[in-house]
């Protein structure tokens, strides 16, 4: 990884020694869901939630020969927008309490991602890689958010829902998932029938923390529906 700062704009390269990116694969490297891995290995979504993040802040990433193999990659990031975001901060554009959040996924980078951009904003963030698992938190603290994934093994969204229902029917307005499925006919029933917000992946970070500013409300969401656009 290298860091190069000019007069105009914030330049940085990440690089690796593997065997590169094929020029058929190079051209949808970014698309969401696009996965060279086998069935079950992969989601797609890495890459393209980098490229969301990185021009939410204002900068562009794009995918570069490297000479000798292995593939580089350059972000680059107006240097005075970059300054203008810290001086401003993302607190001082949604201003909201400081929330303890609950966030339920079992993909690790998709929970990394979401957890980095909530602790930034300055909520305190749990982890949890599956339903049971949230549930298993919840016995012993009460959370003020809960963010969860939909489709996960051993204990998914629907099913965590219905716990949440039955157990904590009082914690259900504080509850908002994010989703990569929306196209399956039974996550978009089982949205509708909740009636809770929802954000799709690969999530926007601005996004994502109006979102948990409105459920961190006194009264929470209350009208369901989809939040923002992706």
């Amino acid at each position: 990884m290298s860091h190069d700062r000019r007069s105009d704009e914030v330049v940085v390269t990440v690089s690796d020694n593997g065997f590169g990116v094929p020029d058929t694969v190079a051209s949808r490297i970014f698309e969401p869901f696009f996965t060279t891995k086998e069935v079950g290995r992969g989601t797609g979504l890495g890459l393209a939630i980098t490229h969301r993040i990185v021009e939410a802040h204002g900068g562009r990433i794009t995918l570069e020969k490297t000479p000798g193999g292995g593939a580089t990659f350059v972000m680059r990031f107006p240097a005075q927008q970059a300054s203008a975001r810290r001086t401003g901060s993302a607190a001082g554009a949604f201003p909201s309490p400081a929330l303890s959040i609950l966030v339920v996924d079992d993909e690790p980078d998709v929970a990394e991602i979401v957890s980095e951009v909530l602790t930034e904003s300055g909520h305190r963030v749990a982890v949890a890689s599956s339903g049971r698992a949230a549930m298993e938190k919840l016995v012993y603290r009460r959370y003020d958010v809960v963010l969860s994934d939909v489709r996960m093994p051993d204990l998914d969204g629907p099913a965590l829902f219905e716990l949440l229902e039955d157990r904590y029917p009082d914690l259900l307005k504080r509850v908002a998932f994010i989703t990569g499925d929306t196209m399956s006919p039974a996550i978009r029933r089982f949205l509708e029938r909740c009636g809770r917000p929802y954000l799709e992946k690969p999530v926007v970070p601005a996004d994502l923390r109006r979102l948990v500013a409105r459920l961190g409300g006194q009264d929470g969401i209350r009208d369901g529906g989809r939040e923002g656009g992706v």
